[in-house]
């Protein structure tokens, strides 16, 4: 946008250049009543592009010279610019050293036409920028995906293979991710939340295990005598009401001792 800006100052600036550059020689015309000097001022004039006439004139109006482009803002160079003004008309006093006026220099410009260089300039300034956005956004798609989205679709699979029963065998490499960061962190704690997990389960197998422990002590005590080790009454009357209820079912032969 600064160099649009800048793009259109530069326009407005030739444009008061050309009046500038032409005032010496066109003031100079008229203090002599030169037409065919003047002539060749206005035709100078003529060739910056977006000028379409000029004249020029002494301090009572005469006009020594006059010359206007062939077809104005009319056809289809303009067609595509007629959102600015069509004509408009600068003015350069023509005056002696001393201050007396002479005549008048005019130029009328076509502003289509001096907006065409302007447009064109920001249209192309318009569709390098959207390339150049494009290009930048894919290339930080194609970093992010290598620096990130590839590292975090990495954990997420080793996550989705892990054993429940056994989760302390699916930790994730920490060498792979930089010393920090934010995925050096994440993978941290996700192998530091399995080795919690994993001594979690270590714990309740070894609690189920003493609790498996403890009702086969106790079933034994409560079946057999604690002085001899032979089985108690309670020992009897189980292994009687067993082998009653076989028999029965199975008709199996049993004996006594």
């Amino acid at each position: 946008s600064t160099h649009c800006i800048s793009s259109a100052a530069s326009d407005v600036y030739k444009r008061q250049e050309v009046l500038e550059a032409s005032k010496f020689a066109a003031a100079d015309a008229t203090f002599h009543l030169d037409g065919p000097a003047a002539q060749e001022v206005v035709r100078g004039v003529l060739q910056y592009h977006p000028v379409v006439s000029a004249s020029i004139s002494n301090e009572e109006g005469f006009v020594l010279a006059s010359l206007n482009k062939n077809g104005g803002t009319e056809g289809s160079e303009s067609a595509s610019y007629q959102v600015f003004d069509n004509n408009k008309t600068f003015t350069a006093r023509l005056e002696l050293e001393t201050g007396e006026e002479l005549g008048k220099l005019e130029i009328e410009v076509d502003q289509a036409l001096a907006a065409q260089g302007f447009v064109d300039r920001s249209v192309l300034i318009i569709i390098s920028g959207l390339v150049r956005n494009v290009l930048l956004s894919l290339i930080l798609i194609f970093v992010f995906h290598h620096t990130i989205t590839k590292k975090l679709v990495s954990i997420s699979n080793r996550l989705a293979d892990v054993d429940i029963k056994n989760p302390h065998e699916h930790r994730i490499p920490e060498g792979s991710f930089k010393k920090t960061g934010e995925l050096r962190d994440l993978v941290h704690t996700i192998n530091r939340m399995l080795s919690i997990i994993a001594s979690d389960i270590e714990e309740r197998e070894l609690r189920e295990q003493a609790l498996l422990l403890n009702e086969t002590e106790l079933a034994y005590q409560a079946n057999h005598d604690t002085l001899t080790g032979l089985v108690n009454r309670r020992g009897f009357e189980r292994h009687m009401s067993s082998a009653l209820e076989s028999s029965q079912l199975d008709h199996a032969e049993h004996v006594l001792c």
